[in-house]
């Protein structure tokens, strides 16, 4: 068997691809239709699930195993 992937839900993706083209948690919060609180308890658990520390590292993360687009790459 491969790796261990972490369990990133599909509410957690939609957040880091919105983090990774530059969206403030307010801005987040207002396009998924939930608060900032909601965006920020997301965003924790994201981090302890990738193991990172700020957001940087969790979209290069998220790059590294396919989650996201990297968006220095067309599309």
């Amino acid at each position: 068997s491969g790796p261990e992937f972490p369990k990133i839900s599909k509410r957690e993706v939609e957040i880091m691809v919105l983090i990774s083209k530059g969206n403030s948690e307010k801005q987040i919060a207002a396009v998924l239709g939930i608060s900032e609180n909601t965006v920020n308890n997301h965003k924790t658990k994201i981090f302890a699930k990738l193991g990172v520390q700020s957001q940087v590292s969790m979209v290069v993360e998220g790059i590294r195993l396919g989650l996201i687009p990297n968006p220095a790459m067309p599309s």
